[in-house]
């Protein structure tokens, strides 16, 4: 089991054969039966995001809750419920599909770098470090 935790993190199709390591991760999950379960069941809630309309997302999520409820893995049994008290706002993404994924990761650099400002002199150094965490993808006006 040693080494298998990012195995386990990974998607089926991003395993590396040079590593072995498709190899190592059925051998993980044979010997856990729980965390075999978990990484099937996280596999298949993968594919909801994937579904062009939302009724095949919604028929695919209610299966995936129905499984995970009972599978006897307490954890995965707690996440369907979650999911089952979520369910309107999970498919609320099909109604419109956007993201916040890049708002999150900037909010993250800047927390990072207001972490780090604690030894800038003054605000303006301040500023053009928050104004330089994009300079590379985006072209600053003014």
């Amino acid at each position: 089991m040693k080494g298998s935790r990012w195995i386990l993190l990974k998607n089926p199709e991003n395993l590396k054969s040079k590593n072995n390591e498709l190899q190592r991760l059925n051998d993980a999950l044979k010997l856990n039966e729980p965390l075999a379960k978990a990484y099937y069941l996280k596999d298949e809630l993968r594919l909801f995001w994937s579904h062009e309309s939302k009724t095949a997302a919604e028929s695919n999520i209610m299966s995936w809750i129905i499984k995970a409820e009972g599978s006897g893995v307490k954890m995965l049994i707690q996440f369907a419920r979650t999911i089952r008290k979520q369910f309107k706002r999970i498919l609320a993404y099909y109604d419109c599909p956007i993201s916040s994924g890049i708002l999150e990761g900037t909010n993250n650099k800047i927390k990072t770098l207001t972490k780090q400002a604690y030894g800038f002199r003054d605000n303006q150094y301040f500023k053009l470090k928050l104004l330089g965490l994009h300079r590379s993808k985006y072209q600053l006006t003014g």
